[in-house]
């Protein structure tokens, strides 16, 4: 808006204030707002992937799915900013 032309910026914050508290959920749904809007799409898709993991590693049941959905993520990253190293790393 007029108003507050970094809101994406804001949602970012949120998203890793939200990851640190354990809030997965809610730092998602901030994340997605992001990449909605095209501000940090590569961070946040990594950070979604992180978020991924985090929830597998919480979780007694397999680990496939939330692996596997992590990776989609690292990708989409570093198909949205081939640049950024965070992702690459992530993956490696």
């Amino acid at each position: 808006s007029a108003e507050f032309p970094n809101v994406s910026a804001l949602d970012y914050a949120r998203g890793l204030v939200q990851i640190a508290a354990g809030d997965f959920q809610e730092a998602a749904t901030s994340l997605e707002k992001t990449i909605a809007v095209g501000y940090r799409p590569s961070d946040a898709r990594a950070l979604l992937a992180h978020i991924e993991l985090q929830k597998a590693a919480a979780s007694s049941q397999a680990f496939a799915d939330p692996i596997l959905r992590a990776r989609q993520f690292l990708e989409a990253a570093i198909e949205a900013d081939p640049a950024n190293p965070g992702p690459h790393i992530e993956l490696a």
